[in-house]
């Protein structure tokens, strides 16, 4: 039984927005032809007069169909903080969810303060292990307090990361079990092995170090506490656990106006900095291992220092020396002073040798690249400026922002691709072979081109693929639905896309090289007919693109061919 029309006043609703005359951005030429609005109308305005046999629609959450409610639930301090709950609207750019949302501010925050004791981790860890070496047995590091606080944090990370939803594939998950599954296969074991509590189990340990009545403290306790120091390295692991959180620079970056080269030179310089102190603290501990009591006085008194002088002053002096030689400035005030001193210093010639190099290639990569990093941000950052005179809220200046180079990228993919090929024009039988690939690896998706035995099957797949154009959709945009003829295959070059019952059953997932809606070259106008349904929404779930073949080309050039083919295609 069709379910009943929708009203006059009624419309597809999207996250709380009207889409009464939605329709797809166009882009630019996929082979040699580019979209014309003008004389190509777009196929996906989506208006309930339109439809053929309308459909009752719910509200798009994300996932699934529901009824939209009659009144708007008040946000919690659970939704506007951590994205718990349901309502049913759109609130400030992240989805409703079961679990915590990513894109909270309560999730925001905490990546955040997780990378900064990250950060503090790579500092303090080389440091307390060169540094204080040779204190006694039963002595704490000045920041043990601390330490024990950053691994409960980062065992309660770990918790953390069954609670909160993931977007895989640009598709928001928030099941418990669906996340609970992820990780587990995923980086669990790796988290499990970089939350090791060493700080803990230090300060536990001191806690059993008492006085003895021989030799000052009890032996067992001495014992344990002198394997802490080395122990102390393993927090060094967790270091890889930045990678995981490198997509809040990536954010930030993408977002603020600073151009990107800036960036890239920040990275160079903290890599060389970060080499620096890492290489510093590994001098002192050598230092301390392989100079006898006398030696390590003496030098101490050679710097102006001694056994008593702050650390801070020691940290100045191995960093002056490590830079003086990566520099190869080498003043001579500072040099190895034994067998084991000048076989580091000979390591760290050459490793100072890598990095003057990797910091000369770097920045003239980022002068190469100044150029096409400015055309992008020009076109980001005029579109930015322009949301923020208007007075729009930061989340969607950050979805206007990236929208934009969305498009960008996808129109600088395509020139770049026109620009290549027009190189091999030379070179017929290597252009030839080229096409082939590209248009191969994308029209085969579809049935009744990639099961083809016709001689001229190459031939007339190269020139479906020339005719083809380029059309982007927002995130959430519904391409097609049923009851709306459909007169166009979509070859889906980035992005996910689902078709949908409107109660809410996920028909069919479309990713990145598959085809959609193949049988609209065949004369099959409505996307439910070959599904057997009436109710079928085409929804892109995230910002995708797609290269466009129109059944009217797609006649014309097949007219143009002998009928042997046209007649296997219509049995196929």
């Amino acid at each position: 039984v069709p379910p009943p029309p929708l009203k006059e006043s009624e419309g597809l609703v999207l996250q709380g927005m009207d889409f009464t005359s939605t329709g797809p951005v166009g882009g630019g030429p996929a082979g040699r032809k580019a979209s014309n609005a003008a004389t190509d109308p777009p196929t996906s305005a989506k208006t309930p007069s339109d439809q053929q046999t309308p459909i009752s629609v719910g509200t798009w959450n994300g996932q699934k169909w529901r009824q939209t409610p009659e009144e708007k639930k008040d946000k919690t301090w659970m939704m506007m903080l951590c994205g718990i709950g349901r309502t049913g609207v759109d609130h400030d750019g992240f989805d409703d969810s079961q679990l915590i949302n990513p894109g909270s501010p309560f999730a925001i925050l905490w990546v955040l303060l997780t990378t900064v004791f990250l950060l503090y981790t790579a500092f303090w860890t080389p440091v307390s292990v060169a540094f204080y070496w040779n204190m006694d047995a039963c002595d704490s590091l000045p920041t043990l307090e601390f330490d024990v606080f950053i691994d409960c944090w980062f065992f309660a990370d770990l918790v953390m990361n069954f609670l909160m939803g993931v977007y895989l594939d640009g598709n928001y998950e928030d099941s418990f079990r669906f996340v609970a599954l992820n990780y587990l296969q995923g980086m669990f074991l790796f988290d499990l092995i970089t939350t090791v509590p060493v700080g803990l189990i230090e300060y536990l340990m001191l806690l059993g170090c008492v006085p003895g009545n021989t030799a000052g403290y009890s032996v067992l306790s001495v014992r344990f506490t002198r394997v802490m120091k080395p122990l102390r390295l393993v927090k060094l692991i967790r270091l890889l656990k930045i990678v995981k959180n490198r997509n809040i620079v990536n954010h930030l970056s993408s977002v603020k106006s600073e151009p990107p080269p800036a960036v890239v030179l920040g990275k160079v310089f903290i890599l060389v900095f970060v080499m620096v102190h890492v290489c510093g603290c590994m001098f002192w501990l050598i230092k301390q291992l392989a100079s006898s009591e006398y030696e390590y006085e003496s030098f101490l008194v050679d710097q102006g220092l001694d056994l008593a002088s702050p650390v801070e002053n020691k940290y100045v002096v191995a960093i002056y020396f490590i830079s003086t030689v990566i520099t190869t400035v080498g003043f001579g005030d500072v040099a190895g002073l034994n067998s084991w001193e000048r076989l580091f210093c000979i390591f760290i010639m050459f490793i100072g040798s890598v990095i003057f190099g990797y910091l000369l290639a770097s920045i003239q990569e980022i002068v190469m690249k100044m150029d096409q990093f400015a055309e992008e941000r020009a076109v980001t950052q005029e579109m930015l400026d322009w949301a923020r005179r208007r007075d729009v809220p930061a989340h969607l200046r950050d979805k206007v922002v990236r929208w934009s180079a969305f498009q960008y990228r996808q129109e600088v993919e395509l020139r770049d691709q026109e620009k290549h090929l027009d190189k091999l024009l030379d070179a017929p039988s290597l252009y030839k072979e080229m096409l082939e690939h590209l248009s191969g690896s994308l029209l085969n998706s579809v049935p009744f081109l990639r099961d083809l035995k016709h001689e001229l099957k190459d031939h007339f797949m190269l020139e479906l693929w020339r005719d083809m154009t380029v059309e982007s959709f927002y995130k959430d945009t519904i391409i097609m639905c049923s009851g709306e003829p459909n007169k166009c295959l979509h070859l889906i070059t980035s992005g996910e896309v689902r078709v949908i019952g409107a109660e809410g059953v996920v028909v069919q997932v479309i990713n990145k090289g598959c085809s959609l809606h193949a049988q609209a070259l065949l004369g099959v106008s409505d996307v439910g007919t070959p599904y057997g349904r009436s109710d079928l929404f085409v929804v892109a779930m995230t910002n995708v693109s797609s290269l466009v073949l129109r059944r009217s080309r797609f006649k014309a050039i097949l007219s143009s061919y002998p009928p042997e083919l046209k007649a296997e295609i219509k049995s196929l």
